[in-house]
């Protein structure tokens, strides 16, 4: 993917994942969310009021806006993430990680 200015874009929503749904200066919202580490602040000088009526500037509803939120959200938060199989990021080893995780069903059990 090659680097390329979109332009400026007025965040309408920040997702709870983290990444932003945005819109054009004419209103017509990007149907893509953009991820955080794609996006360039722009710190105003000046405080920018919008007005009380932005969502009637912005070709979506705030309908359409919750489907673009949800789009890609998993149905089940808690499956197990096999991408992530065998990381450990405290440092310890994959035997202490099993004798921990042994604990915890243990724990789990007894009460």
């Amino acid at each position: 993917m090659q680097p390329r200015y979109l332009g400026p874009m007025i965040v309408v929503r920040r997702t709870k994942g983290g990444s932003y749904i945005v819109c054009e200066l004419d209103g017509s919202v990007n149907h893509n969310k953009i991820g955080v580490f794609r996006v360039i602040p722009y710190f105003a000088r000046e405080r920018i009021d919008l007005p009380e009526h932005f969502s009637t500037l912005i070709d979506a509803s705030n309908e359409e806006l919750d489907e673009i939120e949800n789009t890609g959200v998993e149905e089940r938060p808690n499956a197990r993430d096999y991408y992530f199989e065998g990381v450990n990021l405290d440092g310890s080893s994959a035997d202490e990680s099993r004798d921990l995780e042994e604990i915890k069903d243990l724990s789990e059990e007894e009460a």
